[in-house]
């Protein structure tokens, strides 16, 4: 999809179906496909940082899709939850 936004705010006409726009199109997939292709798409680190840290998360991260965690090892939830111990010690 192509817009021309200063004169079609809303995106009504898709410029990229009447084919006048070729080259632009052509030029944006180009792009499209150079970032596609990056090793990695994180702009904050070098890529050299981002190799160093591969497999040294030691198992840390964020869990989607839990209902209450005990789909999951304790030990991944402990970060958030905190040992078992500690909570029964703290009611």
């Amino acid at each position: 999809m192509l817009f021309d936004l200063e004169n079609d705010p809303e995106e009504f006409h898709d410029l990229a179906k009447i084919g006048a726009h070729q080259d632009q199109i052509d030029r944006l997939y180009v792009l499209l496909a150079q970032w596609g292709r990056r090793p990695a798409q994180r702009v904050t680190k070098s890529e050299q940082d981002i190799k160093n840290m591969r497999g040294k998360s030691l198992r840390k991260g964020i869990l989607p899709f839990l209902y209450d965690g005990s789909e999951v090892d304790e030990e991944l939830t402990m970060h958030y939850r905190g040992p078992v111990s500690q909570k029964i010690a703290e009611d």
